[in-house]
């Protein structure tokens, strides 16, 4: 399967855990990056719990500041939501549970937690805002999400059909492995062992089954980001 197993293809790897590390193999040259989460000095870290597909149930964190696109997007496809694009990297990966302030230019957009995927593209996921207002949402690029194993396994086998629109995010879109449109440039690190029951936990997720389901325009160039 595309993405899951494919030693001889050129990845970006993303080990989404604490103290994870973020390798990118590209044109033959390995860097690799150690992310340490460090606790405030006053609380001790909590034992995190074992769920395999919810990431926001292993640790709780402060309030995260994201830096945001000037101008939000707003649902084309009937729903009423404001979507806010995510500018740069924020100081963690985004992930179900955080609390995020939202900054552009103009100062403070928008406060709320993240709850659900309403979306997967190819190289981005957008996230509902709880108590954000006006139905808002934030699209975060794919790197910069710690998505659950379900959701990891929904975007990797669904890879070929999902959107390619927007394309990647500015950050990326000149690196040699996004210009193969053909191939998953991401990786994730999925257990094959795990890999029947996640298939079957995906078909019974009626909300991730049904985002994952939208088709691509396969002759549509890139939308690329400004």
């Amino acid at each position: 399967m595309p993405g899951i197993t494919n030693p001889g293809a050129m990845f970006l790897t993303f080990h989404q855990k604490s103290g994870a590390e973020t390798t990118l193999h590209d044109d033959n040259i390995t860097t690799t990056r150690t992310t340490t989460h460090t606790p405030a000095a006053a609380h001790a870290r909590p034992t995190p719990r074992s769920h395999p597909y919810a990431p926001h149930l292993a640790y709780t964190f402060r309030s995260l500041e994201v830096q945001v696109e000037d101008e939000p997007e707003q649902g084309n496809d009937g729903e009423l939501r404001t979507i806010w694009a995510i500018r740069n990297q924020p100081p963690r990966q985004l992930t179900r549970g955080h609390m995020i302030s939202m900054r552009s230019s103009a100062g403070i957009v928008g406060t709320g937690r993240i709850t659900i995927a309403t979306n997967i593209t190819r190289h981005w996921i957008t996230l509902r805002l709880k108590d954000g207002g006006d139905h808002t949402q934030i699209r975060v690029p794919i790197p910069w999400a710690n998505m659950g194993k379900l959701e990891q396994y929904a975007h990797t086998s669904a890879y070929m059909h999902l959107s390619r629109h927007p394309g990647p995010h500015r950050a990326f879109m000149h690196r040699h492995i996004f210009m193969d449109d053909s191939k998953n440039p991401y990786e994730f690190d999925l257990d094959p062992r795990e890999l029947t029951h996640l298939a079957k936990h995906l078909e019974e997720n009626r909300r991730l089954r049904r985002i994952t389901e939208r088709r691509s325009d396969p002759n549509a160039p890139y939308q690329q980001e400004e």
